[in-house]
């Protein structure tokens, strides 16, 4: 198993404004994951090993906490971080039960980094996103590169907000 906290990993969450963290592990060689989200709107899903339908269900799971504490209004829809660079595939089946999550929930990500995808799990996201016109997804092989593709959009996100915001003082509405 890789240490996740490599150079190639940033410091995408707020380690000390964590509202969840969820882990899953079948043990050795099974699947494994580690979902945590902070209050910043910042979630991260680093995978290990192969995945299963229970591990699918698991991660889902663990997604629907996050989701209902963005419903309660405590936290903004996320920018998402996936690392897949140590997966090793999974039941096409599991990654429909994923994509039909995100599709069913698109409005809790804001946007998704996913790294490390294989060139089927590539084919099948985009196949699934296209579907739903869901266009927020971006593909990397480095978990820097999505990392910093996502703290861009979040500059982006905050100049389109400071200039709504100035509009709308313009003209003594908000």
């Amino acid at each position: 198993m890789t240490d996740h906290a490599t150079p190639d990993a940033p410091q995408h969450l707020d380690e000390s404004a964590l509202i969840v963290v969820r882990e899953y592990d079948e043990g050795e060689g099974g699947a494994r994951f580690v979902f945590r989200a902070d209050a910043h709107a910042h979630a991260q899903i680093d995978v290990w090993g192969r995945g299963t339908m229970e591990s699918t269900r698991a991660l889902v799971a663990a997604l629907d906490v996050y989701r209902l504490k963005l419903q309660a209004g405590e936290v903004p829809a996320a920018h998402l971080l996936i690392d897949l660079r140590e997966a090793k595939g999974g039941p096409v089946r599991a990654q429909f039960v994923f994509g039909k999550w995100v599709l069913k929930h698109r409005k809790t990500l804001k946007r998704a980094a996913i790294c490390g995808a294989s060139a089927f799990e590539r084919r099948i996201t985009t196949g699934v996103t296209t579907i739903g016109r869901v266009k927020r997804f971006k593909f990397f092989k480095h978990l820097s590169q999505g990392a910093a593709w996502l703290a861009e959009q979040e500059q982006v996100d905050a100049e389109r907000e400071r200039k709504r915001k100035a509009a709308a003082a313009a003209t003594g509405a908000d």
